[in-house]
């Protein structure tokens, strides 16, 4: 796999559309990114700075699984426990509008 195929699959794991877009998430320029797909050369440690669940025997030579398992299911589970606290706190302020509400009728009979 060279590098263009792993900037390309890394693309589509992330759900980017452009390199522009993935250089900006690398930090890097765009003719940096075209630089590596051109000279089929590629900087390991950015990518793995901005990707940590890739393997590095991947990003450096195309080989094995593209993603570590538990670093995958580790970022799986850090977003799972995000959209736990946006449901807690969307449901925290439901509770305290229900609860005016109900003050603001009982104070009303």
């Amino acid at each position: 796999m060279n590098v263009k195929e792993r900037l390309d699959a890394i693309k589509k794991r992330k759900g980017v559309e452009s390199d522009a877009e993935l250089a900006r998430l690398l930090g890097v320029s765009k003719q940096r990114l075209y630089g590596w797909k051109s000279r089929d050369i590629i900087d390991a440690p950015i990518i793995m700075a901005a990707f940590s669940e890739l393997r590095p025997e991947w990003v450096e030579r195309g080989e094995g699984d593209m993603c570590d398992q538990h670093a995958e299911l580790l970022r799986r589970v850090e977003q799972l426990q995000e959209l736990v606290e946006e449901k807690d706190d969307i449901i925290n302020k439901q509770a305290d509008h229900i609860k005016r509400l109900t003050k603001a009728l009982m104070g009303g009979w």
